[in-house]
């Protein structure tokens, strides 16, 4: 284990150290993890690597990458807390706000151009319902974090 990490030996440049300090703070509210020092990030990385090397000797099929480096760990690390809470996974501990179909409805429409084909022709709303729900749940963790990073 090392000690006295920096966001630099992650691959963490200035302007983006108060948004992933804020995303690892947010982690941790949700319950995805305990620790949100870089030395927690360096921890789990390191507990990955050594399931995965022991998943790898015992024959087992692995998904993924065998080893990390501490700038893809980080990347990884921060995806996978976004798409768990944009996926409402039931490992995040978090009381959503409702969606409903108006709300849906009018996200698709003022934001059509997400919705559309290459052909300019838009996709039907019926078409792309999850997919406006789960941009919507992108703008609130976004937001979330925004909160996080004022307050630091």
């Amino acid at each position: 284990m090392v000690g006295n990490l920096t966001f630099r030996d992650f691959g963490v440049d200035e302007e983006e150290v108060k948004k992933v300090r804020a995303e690892l703070k947010f982690a941790v509210n949700l319950g995805l993890i305990m620790d949100d020092s870089l030395q927690g990030v360096e921890s789990r990385r390191l507990a990955k690597e050594a399931e995965t090397i022991s998943a790898l000797g015992e024959n087992k099929i692995v998904y993924g990458l065998s080893s990390y480096s501490r700038q893809a760990y980080i990347r990884y690390e921060l995806t996978r807390f976004r798409l768990d809470f944009i996926s409402e996974a039931p490992a995040v501990n978090y009381q959503y706000t409702d969606i409903s179909e108006k709300a849906a409805t009018g996200f698709y429409e003022k934001n059509r151009d997400l919705y559309t084909r290459a052909n300019g022709e838009s996709f039907a709303f019926d078409e792309v319902r999850l997919i406006v729900k789960k941009k919507i749940r992108e703008l609130e963790y976004e937001k979330n974090v925004n909160l996080l990073c004022e307050q630091l």
